[in-house]
């Protein structure tokens, strides 16, 4: 019944966006014809509309495509209206500034429970050029936050991750169903998850569930991310204070 109620040009529309998304540069209309399969003319009149509207922009000399000022102002009105960056923000710019490493705040992706957003990011004393920055995308059988989103989470999103394709990244990825599926039951048990150089070489995290609402459900998960030596040496300092952040940021929602 949704399939058959989803209009086509509006499906290609947020294909279209979301190309942007993953490849984070301008692209012209052959690269998103190519990369979508798709007639170049549909392309073009999809993104002289989004230009006209203001959302798409043009560049005058390479004649490729960005995001407009319309986005820029939808993700401020967003940002408003998302408390619970407010709220955490305290917490975790203490954490950062405790353990001297950054902080990472993530939810899930609603479109793809496959990956996570992360929607803030706190830099500390010792920064890192390999962690992802607020507004990317990452798998969420790869780094520690999706990790524990997705131990934490329904039987049904647990099936969506746990059937879908886990793409290796390092030697460390998990890439078989049993294997995550062992994961996500220690996750649960022990409070934390750890990545431990499972997305990128040298980069360790380690993540804590924030839970809310009526239902006392995960809503977002946070982490410290390091490189690996120096967070394993105080693992368990640091595991310490992400659970008691949780634990903070969590009663807060209650």
């Amino acid at each position: 019944m949704v399939e058959r109620r989803r209009v086509k040009v509006l499906d290609n529309t947020v294909d279209i966006l979301m190309l942007f998304l993953k490849h984070k540069k301008p692209l012209g209309i052959t690269e998103i014809s190519n990369l979508l399969q798709t007639y170049k003319s549909s392309v073009h009149r999809i993104l002289t509309t989004l230009k006209y509207r203001g959302f798409i922009r043009q560049n005058s000399e390479t004649k490729k495509y960005w995001l407009g000022s319309k986005f820029f102002s939808l993700g401020m009105l967003y940002q408003q209206e998302f408390k619970l960056q407010d709220l955490a923000r305290p917490y975790l710019q203490q954490l950062a500034a405790e353990c001297g490493e950054t902080v990472h705040l993530a939810i899930f992706d609603e479109l793809d429970y496959t990956k996570t957003v992360t929607i803030d990011k706190i830099e500390a004393s010792n920064r890192l050029s390999i962690s992802p920055s607020a507004g990317s995308q990452t798998p969420v059988h790869a780094t520690a936050v999706g990790k524990v989103l997705v131990a934490y989470s329904t039987h049904e999103i647990q099936e969506t991750v746990l059937t879908s394709s886990l793409e290796r990244f390092t030697e460390n990825t998990i890439t078989d169903q049993s294997g995550f599926k062992a994961e996500l039951k220690e996750i649960n048990e022990q409070g934390y998850a750890i990545d431990d150089e499972e997305l990128e070489p040298g980069l360790t995290c380690f993540a804590a569930p924030i839970i809310g609402g009526q239902k006392q459900e995960v809503v977002a998960s946070f982490s410290i991310s390091g490189p690996r030596v120096r967070m394993f040496d105080n693992q368990t300092k640091m595991i310490d204070s992400i659970k008691i952040t949780a634990h903070q940021i969590s009663s807060e929602l209650k």
